[in-house]
């Protein structure tokens, strides 16, 4: 009860923040967690508690590149960074999608943690100097979105790709373009695929798009926002 009451009040001051009202959603269909510290269950993804904790271990100590001119608002925070690992760890995606570089520490996090399954990312960003981040890594193909068409340009290029396992959003948090997004990569993602999004809080696209689809998707509580994730045919 009383994390129902700190997590409507949060979602209250995140919402209000963005103009969005996601306190009305802590009731519904999603799945809502504070943190990873007590592990997941949804589907058949289980995630224990000394699971996340040694994905956290292992993350501090990667060593990482970085791309400094990436604003600092953009960095992906713990819990996004623990669940990506998991994730992958867990479901062993063979073919990803990230759209939005930024620092590159998402990207890198993907790379390490696929190259043991034999994974491939596609990574797409508008900023053509964000590929400097991954340029030793072989399973790895960047994507540089011409900025004036980046919607059109992500369609094409997408169109090419086909069918994927996994896919990454943290790029474009407008509502158009998220719901587009989520929209284009639930048609593409194989059954039991991942759709995984950071700052799900910038709008209502995520709940309307789970809404749409009548998906249970489970939200995830970060430092300053919100993650999302839902897997196809997971119920």
């Amino acid at each position: 009860m009383i994390h129902a009451c700190i997590r409507r009040i949060q979602l209250f001051f995140i919402g209000n923040r963005f103009g969005v009202s996601l306190s009305s959603y802590a009731n519904s269909e999603h799945y809502f967690l504070d943190s990873l510290e007590n592990g997941l269950k949804y589907g058949n993804l289980i995630i224990t508690p000394e699971e996340a904790l040694n994905a956290q271990r292992y993350i501090s100590g990667l060593k990482l590149d970085t791309y400094h001119n990436s604003p600092l608002n953009f960095k992906i925070e713990e819990n996004f960074r623990t669940l990506l690992q998991l994730i992958i760890l867990k479901k062993q995606p063979k073919l990803l999608v990230e759209t939005g570089v930024a620092n590159g520490v998402s990207t890198q996090i993907i790379l390490i943690g696929s190259k043991m399954y034999n994974g491939f990312l596609h990574s797409f960003d508008i900023d053509p100097m964000t590929e400097e981040v991954g340029r030793k890594y072989l399973n790895w193909k960047f994507h540089v979105l011409n900025k004036s068409k980046a919607w059109k340009d992500l369609l094409n290029k997408i169109n090419r790709i086909g069918a994927v396992d996994m896919w990454i959003h943290d790029s474009d948090h407008s509502f158009y373009w998220q719901y587009s997004e989520y929209n284009l990569a639930w048609k593409i993602l194989r059954p039991g695929g991942v759709l995984l999004s950071d700052d799900i809080d910038t709008s209502e696209a995520w709940f309307k798009f789970c809404q749409k689809n009548k998906l249970k998707s489970c939200v995830i509580l970060d430092n300053r926002k919100l993650i999302g994730f839902v897997v196809k045919n997971a119920f």
